[in-house]
């Protein structure tokens, strides 16, 4: 017989007998070793289970890893300072970058999906900073940075790790206001977005601009959209392999004729002289409520008159009246208040209105009406005026004469 056999044989051999033949107090030994043997087994396991674990998370920033995803990849980048590459390195600051958050979690879906992103473990931090390489050891460049990092959470260490990012991208001068149009940041973004800036400030100047953004989702909507349009004007905007943009489109919120609206800026780049112009400003573009609130904007209580003098003015549609001339007219807190606190008043909950998101107010006014027999009366009123959230016109709910009640007029002229 082999030895090989005689080694297979004795494999064959159940334990139990062979304890049996021993000795007790050999079998309490070999009992012992079993347990210690189990042990070690145990602890390998979980060491060995423990670095697959790290190894499968392929994460960065261990060390500097934070409950808060800035502060991490803030850590991460002056961490580097430590590095014997990084000559110097001056961090200014981060910030979630949302839009970009929800370009990963969609183009990059099969990423996310093998590591289970989602809007509560997965955030894109923007960061920028200056910094100095050794290139004896490095080919990198100096100077104004910024970069973007893939944050992930980890709810058993409570932390946000870095996974991955990009750099290269513009430098906006977010947080260091200088650093923008330093050399070698003029990027096809940058110019989309400083042409932008000079379209509105031509085209919007007696608007209240409330913000603009570049607005990738769209971009990349326009493009797919209009595909024929896109060849011929030779627009590309490719987020992940290359920066070379020749499109963009600005997203922008203003502010005028008493109400909020936005507009989208079709942004394309001139392929000979490398020039931005806006192609297109397309107004039909539903309010994303970026730059403002849902609150009523402002200029709700001139709104309110103004339609309580056309209100009034209405009056002269009637055949006996030949004209109807208002003296003046304000808003009245003390009486609009009043209106609002009356528990017994069912119509202030009835027709949703509030002073808060100004959907009502009491007008004061003065007119005189001029009758078609030569008659005049001259009437203080009472306009209960009420805006409509849906389509944000202001109308009048009811008018009431208060001439009686009052000694005196206010803009009545002597």
């Amino acid at each position: 017989m082999k030895p090989i056999d005689v080694l297979y044989a004795l494999n064959d051999v159940d334990d139990e007998y062979v304890l049996h033949a021993m000795s007790p107090s050999r079998r309490r030994v070999i009992n012992i070793r079993r347990v210690l043997i189990a042990a070690i087994i145990v602890i390998l396991a979980v060491v060995c289970a423990t670095s697959i674990y790290s190894s499968k998370s392929f994460r960065h920033g261990i060390k500097t890893a934070t409950d808060d995803p800035v502060d991490s990849a803030l850590n991460y980048l002056e961490s580097l300072a430590d590095e014997d590459y990084v000559s110097t390195i001056e961090v200014y600051g981060g910030m979630i970058y949302d839009q970009r958050t929800a370009e990963v979690l969609e183009y990059w879906d099969n990423v996310a999906s093998e590591r289970d992103w989602n809007e509560d473990n997965f955030v894109v931090v923007y960061t920028e900073y200056y910094v100095e390489y050794i290139h004896d050891m490095v080919p990198y460049d100096d100077g104004y940075t910024a970069r973007t990092f893939w944050m992930e959470y980890d709810e058993v260490t409570n932390a946000w790790y870095y996974y991955d990012g990009m750099s290269g991208i513009p430098f906006l001068g977010i947080f260091e206001e200088d650093g923008l149009g330093h050399d070698g940041w003029t990027k096809d973004d940058v110019a989309a977005y400083n042409a932008a800036t000079v379209y509105l400030e031509e085209n919007f100047a007696d608007v209240e601009l409330c913000g603009y953004k570049l607005d990738h989702s769209k971009t990349v909507a326009v493009i797919d959209d209009y595909p024929e349009l896109a060849e011929e004007r030779g627009w590309r905007w490719t987020q992940w392999t290359t920066y070379d943009y020749t499109f963009y489109v600005v997203y922008a919120e203003y502010y005028a004729d008493y109400e909020y609206s936005a507009v989208w800026l079709w942004m394309e780049k001139e392929a000979e002289t490398g020039e931005w112009s806006c192609y297109k400003a397309d107004t039909d573009v539903e309010l994303e409520y970026v730059y403002v609130t849902r609150e009523a904007p402002p200029g709700q209580d001139e709104r309110a008159q103004e339609a309580a003098i056309e209100a009034i003015e209405a009056l002269a549609e009637d055949e006996s009246i030949d004209r109807v001339y208002v003296y003046g007219s304000k808003v009245d807190s003390d009486q609009t208040r009043l209106v609002l606190i009356d528990d017994s008043n069912p119509l202030v909950e009835e027709r949703g209105w509030s002073r808060v998101y100004k959907t009502f107010y009491v007008i004061y006014a003065e007119y005189q009406i001029r009758y078609t027999n030569g008659g005049a009366d001259d009437i203080i009123t009472y306009l209960w005026m009420e805006r409509d959230t849906e389509t944000d016109e202001w109308s009048c709910y009811s008018m009431k004469d208060i001439t009686a009640t009052k000694s005196r007029f206010l803009y009545k002229p002597v």
